[in-house]
């Protein structure tokens, strides 16, 4: 609105150069007073213009951020299924210096298998620390494949919150940093219990 307040003055002080000059100078200025206006015409022509196209442009990036954002969760629901299809949760552990880890996120079946949060994981100490007595030295086993950065497919046995004892079929790799320190452990493990149990009946019933 700035540009047309100025044609207003301008317009004024037309009206008083009227009444106190003479009518020469009145029409030079009254010619001025048009060429202003005819700027502030086109100024607020293309403004308007850049202005529609800018918002052509914010609305192409709208829809596309939409679109992007449709894919995303997509991609999302598509991965969730493929994990629940391959293993029951998949999960993210930081490895320190000192050689502790601390679970840095799981997906929502990790707590329903396992009982415990992270939070309340880690103040028990670590995941080794619910892993079954007997099976320690499977669990020794994959540490170290993890700190190698190598592949490792290791099944084992935990005790949940509950006192349970569940088995895990553990799939983990351990990703190095620069100079090949262990940093984290990516995996995704499936709670192979009823499995086991079927197994263990099986071989009851030979032996019977």
């Amino acid at each position: 609105l700035v540009p047309y307040l100025w044609m207003a003055l301008s317009y004024l002080l037309l009206v008083w150069y009227h009444y106190q000059q003479e009518s020469e100078d009145f029409v030079l200025l009254a010619w001025g007073v048009l060429l202003v206006g005819a700027l502030v015409f086109l100024h607020q022509t293309l403004s308007t213009r850049e202005n529609h196209r800018l918002y052509n442009d914010l609305q192409r990036e709208f829809e596309e951020h939409k679109r992007t954002t449709a894919e995303l969760r997509e991609n999302e629901a598509r991965s969730r299924a493929l994990s629940d299809l391959t293993t029951d949760y998949i999960y993210s552990a930081r490895v320190f210096p000192d050689g502790k880890m601390k679970l840095e996120w799981a997906s929502d079946a990790f707590q329903s298998i396992v009982g415990f949060t992270p939070a309340e994981l880690e103040a028990r100490g670590g995941w080794s620390t619910i892993v079954y007595p007997d099976d320690k030295n499977v669990f020794a086993h994959r540490s170290e494949a993890m700190r190698l950065g190598k592949a490792e497919v290791n099944e084992y046995r935990i005790f949940n919150k509950e006192g349970q004892i569940r088995w895990l079929r553990d799939y983990g790799r351990g990703e190095l940093d620069k100079e090949g320190v262990l940093f984290r452990i990516l995996g995704a493990a499936k709670d192979i219990t009823d499995s086991k149990r079927t197994e263990q009946d099986l071989a009851d019933s030979e032996s019977r």
